[in-house]
Formats: C-alpha cells, structure tokens, sequence
C-alpha cells in the first residue's frame, strides 16, 4: 500500500472519532466547593438528545437539570458527584460542602480569675490560637476547645 493511500485510510478513522469527540457532553465546572446554603449553576453544552442527572449524594447538595443547567445548592457537609448523562456519555462534576469555622461562644466578658471555654467548631487541620494581650488574658488549648482566663484588668 503507498504511503499517500494508507495516510489517506488513516484520516478516515481518525477524523470522524475526533469530529464525535468535539461534539460530545460538556459540564463547566467540574469541580466547586460550596458553603451550606450557597447555590450556584453548573453549565451543560452539546447535549444530545435525552439527558439525566444522578446525585451521589443528596443529604450534602440538591441538583436539578432545568434548561441546560443544573442548578446546586449545598446543603450540609460533605461531597456528591453529580453525573449527567446523553446518549454520547457521561461527565461528572464533584461539589465539596465545607462548613464554615466558628467558635462558640463568639464573645465573653470574664473576671479576674475566672475562665470560659471556647469550642472550636468545623476545623480543618491544625488549631492554633494567638493572643494579642498576654497581661489581661491567658489562654490555652486542648483539642477543639480554647480555655480563655481572666488575669488583669484590661
């Protein structure tokens, strides 16, 4: 076989696989990180005919598919694969539910001599604690709590 018959065999296969792949599902993002109670939209493009959504995990994030979108809303910790579906395949996207730090109490007013522990609340990784005012107030940590001690006026 010449050289220009097999070049001209191989573009036979490969460009219709690559016209196919440039019309297949599209999902833009991929991948979000939400706040409880944040919503948000994913974009569906080059849809082909029927479409479906499957949710992974429907305690953490609420999906629908209305009008090439899928409309998110983060529900409560935790992470859910979204998978959209057309007869051309299936593409996901992974939204992460991370809830905010807090502290509880958010304020105290204290004696000289006396403490309140501060609970620590939706951490990632390591706490630390700083203390801008060593003379009027120590404090220390164990685990998730934060023990605040009055020392001086101040």
């Amino acid at each position: 076989m010449k050289l220009a018959r097999r070049i001209s065999w191989l573009s036979s296969l490969i460009l219709p696989l690559m016209a196919v792949a440039a019309q297949a599902l599209t999902l833009s993002p991929t991948s979000l990180s939400l706040a409880p109670g944040a919503k948000t939209t994913i974009e569906v493009k080059r849809v082909k005919g029927t479409v479906t959504l499957a949710n992974s995990n429907p305690t953490a994030v609420s999906a629908s598919l209305v009008s090439g979108k899928v409309n998110v809303t983060a529900n409560a910790a935790g992470v859910a694969t979204l998978s959209v579906t057309d007869p051309s395949g299936t593409k996901t996207a992974k939204v992460t539910v991370t809830a905010p730090l807090g502290v509880s109490p958010g304020s105290a007013s204290l004696s000289v001599g006396q403490s309140v522990p501060l609970t620590v609340a939706n951490a990632i990784g390591t706490i630390t604690i700083a203390n801008s005012n060593l003379a009027s107030v120590g404090t220390s940590l164990s685990g998730n709590v934060i023990t605040v001690t009055g020392k001086a006026a101040g």
